[in-house]
């Protein structure tokens, strides 16, 4: 299970209740009203992710403005794109 997963069943845990057909003749199903709310936030939790993730541009910015100018021809996007790979394994736990 995705961390959004296991945190949506921790907010909208499993919750059961009876449902009956449009005929009284139908036998009754059970439903688990929660489901639809679940689904919702995983999407919006996975969108979320995405509209936070950093680009290289996103880092060519911050080399750009904050740290140094990096000349258009000397493979800016080699070394934001390198940046950018370390943040993210820093950001995992996998650099110290």
């Amino acid at each position: 299970m995705s961390k959004a997963e296991d945190l949506a069943e921790k907010l909208y845990p499993k919750k059961e209740h009876v449902a009956y057909g449009p005929f009284p003749c139908e036998e009754p199903n059970m439903i688990d009203a929660n489901k639809p709310y679940r689904i919702g936030f995983v999407e919006g939790y996975q969108q979320a992710t995405k509209d936070l993730e950093l680009t290289w541009e996103d880092i060519d910015w911050i080399v750009g403005e904050a740290v140094c100018r990096v000349p258009e021809d000397s493979g800016k996007e080699q070394i934001c794109k390198e940046v950018l790979k370390r943040f993210k394994d820093y950001k995992e736990g996998k650099e110290k």
